[in-house]
């Protein structure tokens, strides 16, 4: 259950911009996104010359990274799992009760009658395999 504690990403990832997730088995939430000038962040996964960008606008205020690690295969001698799942959120997990108790300030709020309004975008690529 999310409790409102949260670590720097570097205490779980030394290196965040490149992490190989064979070696994590992750369901966990990142806030505080690096973004660009236009509030935009972006979060990219790759593997065998494949690569995946997730870009969220400045309303997402946070992405879960899913990459479960698995028991070895027997036909290949793997790892992992064979997939990772960037997710988009509007809040961290359990947003809205952490800000009730007063755990979590990022909270957005829809006055009556208003609209919320965000895109995200999923970009697949090849990748140089060098």
């Amino acid at each position: 259950m999310p409790t409102g504690e949260t670590q720097a990403i570097e205490d779980i990832l030394p290196n965040p911009r490149a992490v190989p997730l064979k070696d994590y088995d992750l369901d966990h939430v990142f806030s505080n996104l690096v973004r660009d000038g236009d509030g935009n962040a972006v979060m990219s996964a790759w593997k065998r010359g494949q690569r995946l960008d997730v870009e969220v606008g400045a309303n997402y205020r946070a992405m879960v990274i899913y990459a479960p690690s698995a028991p070895p295969r027997p036909a290949d001698g793997g790892s992992r799992g064979d997939f990772v799942c960037l997710e988009p959120m509007a809040g961290i997990t359990n947003s809205m009760n952490l800000a009730h108790r007063g755990l979590y300030d990022d909270l957005q709020y829809i006055p009556p009658g208003g609209t919320w309004q965000e895109s995200f975008r999923i970009r697949p690529s090849q990748r140089d395999k060098g």
